[in-house]
């Protein structure tokens, strides 16, 4: 019998990864704040999409500046999580993969193991 993963249970892992990226920007940018000096940075940007921004940043509950800095670093996070996914897929072994599922039992997972 085959292993199947549902599509559901995979929609979850990606957002459990998305979790994990939001709480590492957040740490970034407690870690920038507290630890080390910031720079200030001049640019020009569309009012249409500063508009949008302080929309959210109001939303938040946060500042236009903790929005903004808020915005490389969620674009360095999901460029390096994207790097590196590439790189792991290099090492990967897809045939190995699906025999690995073929021969997994099945089970329901303990409800620990479980996506809720």
């Amino acid at each position: 019998m085959e292993a199947f993963v549902s599509t559901a249970a995979v929609d979850e892992l990606i957002d459990a990864i998305c979790s994990i990226s939001v709480h590492h920007e957040i740490f970034y940018l407690w870690l920038v704040r507290w630890r080390s000096a910031m720079t200030r940075v001049s640019t020009k940007i569309p009012e249409t999409l500063l508009r949008q921004a302080k929309a959210i940043a109001e939303r938040e509950e946060i500042t236009i500046d903790q929005f903004i800095a808020l915005a490389p670093a969620s674009q360095i996070s999901s460029w390096e999580v994207t790097r590196e996914f590439e790189e792991r897929s290099k090492r990967g072994d897809w045939l190995r993969a699906v025999e690995i599922l073929r021969n997994a039992q099945d089970v329901e997972p303990p409800p620990e193991d479980r996506l809720n």
